[in-house]
């Protein structure tokens, strides 16, 4: 299934609106409704789930070494203006471990 067919999905089942883009006009915005709320729930606790799986697969120096990395990579793409998505796909294990955790700022999530 493509993407567009699956976004189309979501918005005939109500868990998402398609508005348009106040600044570039071919293009439209993904808002979650209500309806999705509770979904959404569910999938940051799957997220949440993996992550520990993964992060319990390494030792505590080489978390913080992964943790590193992914920062630099969100640094490098956030300077090319491509970080909406991937700040979303990061953030929860950038700020897994308070030993490692990264401010994140309001509204990214």
């Amino acid at each position: 299934m493509t993407l567009v067919r699956q976004v189309d999905r979501m918005q005939e089942a109500g868990w998402i609106e398609r508005r348009p883009d106040p600044t570039d006009r071919r293009a439209r915005r993904l808002f979650l409704t209500d309806k999705a709320r509770p979904v959404l729930g569910r999938i940051w606790d799957v997220a949440t789930e993996t992550q520990d799986q993964v992060l319990a697969a390494l030792s505590p120096d080489e978390a913080e070494q992964l943790i590193d990395l992914l920062r630099r990579v969100h640094s490098a793409l956030t300077e090319r203006g491509l970080s909406r998505a991937l700040h979303a796909t990061i953030r929860p294990l950038m700020n897994k471990s308070p030993v490692i955790a990264a401010p994140v700022a309001e509204g990214t999530r």
